[in-house]
């Protein structure tokens, strides 16, 4: 009896020890990967601005998504926006006709366009963000819940911003 006991011990121990090292081995890649994604995922979205800064400007934009048939798909107002480069921002709405307002007390302006959008055989498919554009490069992005556009859809696109004077 004595020795089955002990066999049956050994046998166990055996086995946890051949676990042990693939466990940890997954705690490890585990926590690895964690990590990254607290490091990295902040970095790479950090693109922020001090909010107070008075430079930054107020911006809204609606995304109206109709089908081929000119019906509402989706209404958006995305709300989460990241500034890639400030004074392309700038220099884009220096292109833009803009009116004088009272916002706060203080004398800003105000900026309001619209864009449509095209989606054809190809270019259409899932669309999460949309971007404000200056000689190419992309200098504000909103993020949103997205939609699937397709082909025969249009997009129209309506901003409004206010920024100090």
């Amino acid at each position: 009896m004595h020795t089955k006991l002990e066999h049956t011990l050994k046998s166990n121990n055996l086995k946890t020890k051949n676990v042990l090292p693939k466990l940890t081995k997954y705690v490890i890649i585990f926590s690895f990967i964690i990590f990254l994604n607290l490091f990295f995922i902040n970095e790479v979205f950090a693109l922020s601005h001090n909010t107070e800064d008075p430079s930054l400007p107020l911006v809204s934009l609606q995304l109206q998504l109709r089908n081929s048939e000119g019906q509402l798909v989706a209404y958006i107002e995305p709300t989460v926006m990241y500034i890639t480069n400030l004074k392309g921002i700038h220099d884009f709405l220096d292109t833009k006709d803009s009116s004088s307002i009272v916002y706060n007390g203080k004398l800003h302006e105000l900026i309001e366009y619209e864009q449509t959008g095209y989606f054809t055989e190809k270019f259409h498919g899932q669309m999460a963000s949309f971007n404000m554009y200056n000689k190419g490069e992309s200098v504000l992005s909103y993020r949103h819940d997205g939609y699937i556009a397709q082909p025969g859809d249009t997009v129209d696109v309506s901003w409004k911003i206010i920024r100090t004077i």
